[in-house]
């Protein structure tokens, strides 16, 4: 296996992830949520046998990968999107309201 370069930004809101997958396909990909953990999993497909003669450098790397992370706050999985686009998959993970911050008024007596 391999990594996968990803960001990760915190909003109000939810968590947005960026992770670089170039050359792969939405069905080349899954995407699993549960609680506050995210796995991303996918595979490189090598060139096929007949593809492989005549190369003088082959560095690129193939096989099935897995990520997985941890975030701080609940997420609501019913929510989460996924959208791949010119080699950046990005994952919108809205926070479940257990884990929104509450405003509380403060009263004067």
């Amino acid at each position: 296996g391999f990594g996968i370069p990803m960001d990760i930004q915190a909003k109000d809101d939810e968590y947005i992830v960026y992770a670089n997958v170039p050359g792969l396909r939405p069905e080349d990909l899954s995407v699993e949520v549960l609680g506050n953990s995210v796995t991303l999993r996918g595979e490189v497909f090598a060139p096929s046998t007949e593809e492989k003669n005549g190369w003088l450098l082959q560095e690129r790397v193939t096989g099935k990968f897995s990520r997985s992370f941890t975030l701080p706050a609940e997420l609501d999985n019913a929510k989460a999107e996924a959208n791949l686009e010119n080699g950046v998959l990005t994952l919108r993970l809205p926070k479940a309201e257990a884990s929104k911050p509450k405003s509380i008024k403060v009263r004067v007596k």
